[in-house]
């Protein structure tokens, strides 16, 4: 098991370092989703057709008042943030996992190791919780079918 770190090591200092870039990317994310519910606003006022609405009536011609090149500048751009949002979310998550394990707060799941011991523990756990779940379930309802006797044995020889 990792220790934890102490005050002014190296260690304390990246630990730092990554809590400074998890704070520039939580603020780049804030960012991007405030412009993309500016676009959101702009784009599903009355009169537009939103985010994916169609940019031509019936029969085919432009909507009337509605300006062509900004509705497909904004679609873009939404795109283009969500796509970005995306990505930097993905790296919030991964730098936030580093940072747990650099604070020696959880090595992960994957990186456990459960004894002999632990492992017979939890699987008798499992079996007294099992029994416990059938005699509840067999006072309420009755015995279920597999437990009653299929056959009788009369005698048995050596």
């Amino acid at each position: 098991q990792r220790p934890a770190p102490v005050e002014g090591s190296a260690d304390m200092a990246s630990i730092d370092e990554s809590k400074e870039k998890l704070k520039e990317l939580y603020a780049t994310r804030e960012e991007m989703e405030k412009e993309m519910a500016e676009i959101a606003q702009r784009l599903t006022e009355p009169g537009m057709p939103g985010l994916r609405g169609a940019l031509v009536d019936r029969e085919g011609f432009p909507i009337p008042g509605v300006d062509l090149y900004q509705v497909r500048g904004d679609r873009g751009r939404y795109a283009t943030l969500r796509n970005d949002h995306s990505e930097v979310t993905k790296e919030l998550e991964k730098r936030l996992a580093e940072l747990h394990l650099q604070a020696g707060v959880t090595k992960g799941v994957a990186a456990m190791e459960l004894t002999r011991e632990a492992i017979e523990k939890q699987q008798r756990d499992e079996d007294d919780a099992f029994m416990r779940a059938r005699a509840r379930a067999a006072a309420r309802y009755g015995a279920p079918p597999s437990a009653r006797a299929f056959a009788y044995v009369d005698e048995v020889t050596p």
